[in-house]
């Protein structure tokens, strides 16, 4: 008889309600064992104390990752019943059965996992938890960043902490958890965080460390990552979207929406957008470009002229990573004749023009009438 499928339960909105895992007890002895199901259970917290009558929210750990690829699916059991999860979890939850989600401190046993803790099939409750991601990364008493369990990248991890060597940490930053954009803010507003690499545990602040002492390391790897290290542990206050939107628009994301949701945690509460998965794409986009234009027209740092070609290149780069085609990006930089003549302010007018009157792209035909709105 078919066993029956976990459906998560529906959280009441009225509360900051969040879903944690509890894993069983580890033995860190034991072989990593990919066929044997794993176990684990689930249950509601309420964030802020005093509300509703469930129990309030315990130290927890928050997992940062890459989904890969959809299948194939692993199957876990979560409350007893069955539970698909993508291969690159499994295989991190069959590793922390093994060696512990935290062995320095065993007190802790519960972890977020976005994959598991939130509802993937209900939008309404994506768009919540994007919103949601801010708090739950900052609370997590640590982040564990999982590398995944090629054989080559645990042997670096043992080689960088033996003796912190330069070649081990390129090595470690060529992973493609790198390249990812959700792991940008994951790690950023982290309090702490411990990177995992089959078994071995590695600290981000090392890292950022030996980068900080070897400057052939930020010449080895790909800017994101090396920008991803320099920002660690930076104040929060000193960030807006479009530096995010410039140092990170090459990371990669299954959504083109997330180019820009992925960045909301990390910029200033006046900047922040509102995530819908319903809107279109392209009002996604513009929705973005608003808020971009709205803090660069009231901040004496971006008023002389010598910012004017670094903020054009930040809204080509938006377009570009949203999917936008490249001869309409081409248009975008013949406008920028118009700046001497008539300002940023028109340059901008009529880069919202084309981007509605540019009906190669799939999504652009929305724009006739979302981008009313915008006129300046």
């Amino acid at each position: 008889m078919p066993r029956s499928q976990y459906i998560h339960d529906q959280l009441d909105h009225r509360f900051r309600q969040l879903r944690l895992l509890t894993i069983g007890d580890s033995d860190e002895n034991s072989e990593v064992d990919l066929k044997k199901k794993f176990r684990c259970t689930i249950e509601t917290y309420y964030v802020d104390e005093g509300d509703g009558v469930g129990p309030v929210l315990p130290a927890y750990v928050a997992l940062s990752y890459c989904w890969g690829e959809e299948f194939p699916k692993r199957t876990i059991e979560i409350n007893g019943e069955d539970f698909e999860v993508g291969e690159n979890l499994h295989h991190f939850l069959c590793h922390t059965r093994a060696t512990g989600i935290h062995p320095w401190d065993e007190r802790e046993t519960c972890i977020w996992i976005d994959q598991i803790c939130v509802d993937q099939s209900n939008n309404k409750e994506k768009s919540y938890f994007v919103g949601f991601m801010s708090t739950i990364f900052s609370n997590a008493t640590s982040v564990l960043s999982w590398l995944g369990n090629d054989p080559n990248s645990e042997q670096a991890a043992r080689d960088f902490n033996a003796k912190k060597s330069v070649s081990a940490l390129i090595h470690l930053l060529r992973n493609p958890y790198f390249s990812r954009m959700w792991i940008i803010q994951e790690v950023l507003l982290a309090q702490e965080v411990q990177v995992l690499c089959g078994r071995i545990w590695i600290s981000f602040a090392e890292m950022q460390q030996c980068m900080t002492r070897n400057s052939q390391v930020e010449l080895s790897v790909e800017n994101a990552s090396a920008s991803l290290l320099w920002d660690y542990h930076k104040n929060q206050q000193t960030r807006n979207l479009a530096q995010c939107v410039e140092r990170y628009h090459r990371n990669i994301c299954k959504l083109p929406q997330d180019k820009v949701y992925a960045l909301q945690g990390l910029v200033r509460a006046e900047e922040r957008l509102n995530v819908d998965y319903d809107e279109s794409v392209a009002l996604t986009c513009v929705r973005a470009m608003r808020s971009i234009y709205r803090t660069i027209s009231t901040s004496t740092g971006y008023r002389e002229e010598r910012e004017v070609p670094g903020l054009v290149a930040v809204f080509i780069f938006l377009a570009d990573s949203m999917g936008y085609p490249s001869a309409t990006r081409q248009h975008l930089y013949e406008l920028t004749t118009w700046i001497p003549y008539h300002g940023f302010e028109k340059w901008f007018e009529g880069a919202l023009i084309l981007l509605r009157k540019s009906g190669d792209h799939p999504v652009i035909k929305h724009l006739e009438t979302e981008i009313k709105e915008l006129r300046l």
